[in-house]
């Protein structure tokens, strides 16, 4: 099993993807249409991600992005300070990590990531800011990455 999903690293796409469909409270959508190497998890009772499925050219589960985003932190920042913290303490020893940053604009929004890669895992912070009818949103998620093991 991984990250308490009831999946594992050797199961097929479909038969991860049926897995997670079991759980009523799961939303199993493709991050992006046509593409099927990306898949999100929606919780539905929060109504965020819960995670982030990552799937190789032969449908392989490739990486896991795991949200530690907590429901409702905009009202709190101490909040999303504890959830980095615990997920960081969790770890004994990432091994050596490299940090990166990225920055991505489009005509509909942009996005800015800070990335932590390690030999045992990773941590990726994304902010999001888009333009809708509504007006301007902004998002922050938090999440562990989790790879295949070797």
């Amino acid at each position: 099993q991984t990250c308490a999903l009831p999946i594992s690293w050797t199961m097929p796409k479909q038969a991860v993807l049926d897995a997670l469909k079991k759980n009523e409270n799961n939303l199993v959508v493709r991050a992006r249409p046509k593409d099927e190497s990306e898949w999100w998890v929606i919780d539905g009772k929060t109504n965020q991600a819960s995670a982030c499925l990552h799937f190789d050219e032969q449908g392989k589960l490739l990486r896991i992005d795991r949200s530690w985003t907590p429901p409702g932190w905009r009202n709190n920042a101490d909040d999303f300070v504890q959830a980095l913290y615990n997920l960081v303490s969790q770890h004994k020893t990432f091994g050596d990590c490299v940090v990166g940053t990225s920055h991505d604009s489009e005509p509909h929004g942009e996005s800015d990531e800070v990335f932590v890669g390690c030999q045992k895992g990773g941590i990726r912070i994304t902010h999001m800011q888009a333009e809708t009818e509504k007006g301007k949103i902004s998002t922050v998620s938090l999440y562990e990455i989790i790879e295949r093991p070797e």
